[in-house]
């Protein structure tokens, strides 16, 4: 969560604020990714009123969710990978898990 900054006019917004959905950006840091980039970082803006295409938006209600799972003391370390299931259990999700169920997706709609 702590990689997950918000910004509106030019000013970061907490990841608690009530409008964080209406910010005008959002920066994400990638501590590590599979191919061994480090600390590397992608911007998107507000730029679109289309229902799909608008990340602040998607990217705040994500933040939410997770803040809003229970159990965990520090709030701002919280993966975004996260989900409760049926019986309210909290459980992280795999990229395993992921590439799976895109696969199977694939092969349903080829």
């Amino acid at each position: 969560m702590r990689n997950f900054i918000f910004f509106k006019n030019i000013k970061e917004l907490p990841h608690d604020h009530p409008e964080l959905h209406l910010a005008d950006y959002v920066n994400i840091t990638f501590d590590y990714q599979k191919n061994d980039e480090r600390n590397e970082s992608a911007g998107m803006f507000r730029a679109t009123n289309d229902g799909l295409l608008r990340p602040v938006r998607i990217w705040a209600a994500t933040v939410r969710r997770v803040r809003s799972h229970s159990g965990a003391d520090d709030v701002e370390n919280r993966k975004v990978n996260l989900f409760k299931n049926d019986k309210r259990k909290i459980f992280q999700i795999t990229y395993t898990q992921i590439r799976t169920k895109l696969r199977a997706a694939a092969r349903v709609k080829g």
